[in-house]
């Protein structure tokens, strides 16, 4: 997450904010403007220019200046916050109150970019856009062909390192590979000997929230992980509960800016208000994948 804010009080939430996202980790392709605008750009092919040097003819020598080809990503959220503080003495507050009462403020906007962040992960993984429409029907850079593995009674090891084929072909890095799990998933990525533990892990993915590794995946859990998928055709199709969701940064973004910085605001000013205060902000954020080709859905 790309988010710098300029006052005390926005970098204490950012800060905090960081620390709260399920999302951390998950997004991370770069884009080109300002979370505060409409729209940012995101760069989808990152391409880089070969080719066989002429040294008998320097001209003939082509050179792109960008090799990147752009898509839109609108900011589609544009969520005010305001937090109510009984009681809160403006002039007597202590930092330490002050920075509770941000902290709050902060656990406020995760949980709601955590329910965006990880919807978007599922529809992109099922082959839908965040509308809920199929890729390429509305949008031509999308094209998902479907990634969607089940795991009833096969092993989770062996069902993950098939996925993981899967993105291989489809020439997915394999370093910062995630997988997004519920309860259920937990218990079966944690029932198998092949998983790695937070403790043998390296430290920058911990601080990011990831709790084990599998297959090369690196593992994250939420309740937020939800959903049934139909599996097979036919006669042996069948509605499977989805239990986790695999895939990798660098083909997701995650725009997000304040569009107004935290402020604590006296209540006194407010007829309804007696002996208190508000902390009250402005936060612009989106999430979007820019391949979904990337991303894929386990259910049993």
């Amino acid at each position: 997450m790309t988010f710098v804010p300029q006052t005390e009080y926005g970098q204490i939430v950012a800060k905090k904010l960081r620390s709260q996202l399920v999302a951390n980790g998950l997004f991370a392709k770069k884009y080109v403007g300002d979370a505060r605008a409409a729209a940012v750009m995101v760069p989808v092919t990152d391409e880089v220019t070969l080719g066989d040097y002429n040294k008998t003819s320097i001209g003939s020598n082509s050179v792109s200046y960008d090799g990147n080809a752009y898509i839109n990503v609108n900011i589609d959220k544009d969520r005010f916050v305001s937090l109510y503080l009984d009681g809160f003495n403006m002039a007597a507050a202590s930092y330490d109150e002050k920075a509770d009462a941000l902290d709050k403020v902060a656990y406020g906007v995760a949980k709601d970019m955590n329910t965006y962040a990880i919807g978007t992960l599922l529809k992109a993984a099922q082959g839908l856009d965040k509308a809920g429409n199929a890729y390429g029907s509305t949008d031509t850079r999308y094209q998902k062909t479907g990634t969607i593995k089940s795991n009833g009674t096969d092993d989770v090891y062996d069902t993950l390192l098939a996925l993981a084929g899967a993105l291989t072909d489809k020439g997915v890095p394999m370093e910062d590979r995630y997988i997004v799990v519920n309860g259920t998933g937990l218990s079966k990525i944690m029932g198998s000997n092949k998983t790695i533990r937070q403790g043998d892990m390296a430290q920058e993915l911990v601080k990011k929230g990831f709790i084990a590794q599998i297959a090369g995946f690196n593992v994250k859990v939420t309740n937020l992980v939800t959903g049934n998928v139909t599996i097979g055709t036919g006669q042996s199709a069948a509605s499977k509960a989805i239990w986790g969701v695999v895939g990798h940064p660098e083909y997701a973004t995650d725009p997000v800016a304040f569009r107004a910085e935290p402020i604590f605001v006296d209540g006194n000013g407010d007829a309804n208000v007696v002996g208190g205060a508000f902390v009250k902000a402005r936060v612009a954020y989106s999430y979007d994948v820019t391949n979904p080709e990337a991303f894929g859905i386990l259910a049993a």
